[in-house]
């Protein structure tokens, strides 16, 4: 029996042509689970618009360009969410490794952000992803607790957002401008004060970017797809899993 997401909708990153393994890992999984989705096609390198790039772009960029176009496509779904009146999204990059648990791990959290007297489910931004390899310190775990505030959103593979808060990127990007990559500029904005966002870690994580493990290249070119990676991504996680308690009862 189909699963469902208890969310407005899923929309996943992806680029029109050359990503074909990652388009079909993504088909793949999230068809099992039975999670319908759009891909955001357009801001591509090749047909980005100057417009759109003098629109939400610093001359000076700290950022190569497959990561302004990846950028591009995080702002172009939140202006779809805001055109659209979406509530709230998942938003997933094309390299992304979902938990075969995934739909009742995503329910439980959303169920919880919803029903916490100490969250506001339109101005958050969760984190479902490993990425990083950086969890909430043991000290602070609860056993009925599933989301933990944070304050670096770790990496943008995975993360569920509100229309409040895709509202308010949206809006800083365009009066702003970008100089750094989506993750980043999101961390900025988390950090400041008073801050129109509130950043969640999901504990424990239930997805995994595949550029990360080294299953897929990076679009940092410093990241490639390679065995070395795959037994380094390995070793780390079992150490910090172990380190951090992340399994989950």
């Amino acid at each position: 029996m189909a699963q469902n997401l208890n969310i407005d909708k899923v929309f996943v990153a992806h680029v029109k042509s050359g990503a074909e393994a990652r388009r079909e890992s993504i088909d793949r999984q999230l068809s099992q689970r039975g999670i319908p989705y759009e891909f955001m096609l357009n801001g591509d390198l090749e047909d980005m618009p100057q417009a759109l790039i003098d629109r939400w772009f610093l001359p000076k960029r700290i950022m190569n360009p497959k990561m302004m176009s990846c950028t591009c496509k995080h702002l172009l779904i939140y202006e779809q969410m805001h055109r659209d009146g979406l509530k709230d999204a998942l938003i997933l990059e094309d390299d992304i490794f979902l938990s075969a648990d995934f739909v009742v791990q995503f329910n439980k959290v959303v169920q919880e952000l919803f029903c916490r007297k100490d969250t506001s489910p339109s101005l958050a931004w969760i984190s479902f992803e490993n990425s990083t390899l950086r969890f909430p310190p043991r000290s602070v775990l609860t056993p009925s607790m599933n989301l933990y505030r944070a304050l670096e959103p770790r990496c943008t593979g995975a993360y569920y957002i509100g229309a409040e808060a895709a509202r308010s990127l949206l809006k800083i990007a365009d009066s702003e401008k970008l100089s750094l990559p989506i993750d980043c500029f999101v961390e900025v904005i988390a950090k400041r004060s008073p801050s129109p966002l509130e950043l969640y870690w999901c504990h424990p994580t239930i997805a995994e970017q595949g550029s990360m493990n080294g299953v897929f290249d990076s679009i940092d070119e410093r990241r490639t797809a390679s065995l070395w990676r795959k037994v380094k991504w390995n070793l780390d996680k079992c150490y910090k899993v172990l380190k951090h308690g992340v399994s989950r009862k």
